[in-house]
């Protein structure tokens, strides 16, 4: 099977001491590889390239772990509220023990009762430099508020500063009747029905792929 047990420590990286970051509650999750579906519809794809099979996976040495099914763990930092500085100093402790540093794809940081939300890219680009072997990516990208082009060039850009390190998750969007929704109404996004985003993640999915490959979509 592509999926692959992760655990998952969420911490705040606004104010988060190392320390704390270690005592984080984990819980567990799965990833999907491209082509395959994950939880709430999700896809993770890496960057630059295309779907992998389970016998490709197996010859890289960066998928190893995924393809034999090992345990790895994750520390997800909150973007709400984020100090920048703070995420960079927490991307290092990640760095010295964790299998991948994420954060989530919010711009609003209403809806979590912090004054603002920092783009996921940026931090994640912060990070790079700052990391060597930590994998990095966003716990997801939401497809309804990004365009393939922009959420290609931006995987891209961080992928050049973290090579063979980077890791696109994205997902279908919210419900309409979810609180998050509130994102997409702040924007003047029309919420589609889950069918509908479904159809839209898996386009957006093979597009993503089409612009690193260099191909029209």
């Amino acid at each position: 099977s592509l999926f692959c047990p992760r655990t998952f420590a969420n911490a705040r990286s606004s104010g988060a001491t190392a320390r704390e970051i270690a005592a984080s509650t984990c819980s567990r999750s799965f990833t999907a590889f491209p082509g395959h579906a994950g939880p709430r519809a999700g896809y993770f794809a890496r960057s630059p390239g295309r779907s992998l099979a389970l016998a490709e996976l197996r010859t890289r040495s960066w998928a190893k772990p995924y393809a034999a099914g090992a345990m790895l763990t994750d520390l997800v930092l909150s973007p709400f509220g984020a100090d920048p500085a703070e995420f960079v100093a927490a991307a290092r402790v990640a760095d010295g023990g964790f299998d991948g540093l994420c954060t989530y794809d919010h711009f609003s940081g209403a809806i979590a009762g912090k004054p603002w939300s920092r783009d996921p890219w940026v931090l994640l680009g912060a990070a790079a430099p700052a990391t060597a072997r930590v994998r990095l990516g966003v716990l997801v990208a939401n497809v309804a508020n990004r365009h393939p082009a922009q959420l290609a060039c931006a995987t891209n850009s961080v992928q050049s500063l973290a090579p063979g390190r980077v890791l696109l998750g994205i997902g279908a969007g919210t419900a309409a009747s979810s609180e998050w929704s509130a994102e997409a109404r702040a924007i003047g996004r029309p919420i589609a029905a889950a069918t509908t985003r479904r159809t839209i993640l898996a386009e957006t999915s093979g597009a993503v792929r089409a612009v690193w490959a260099g191909e029209p979509y």
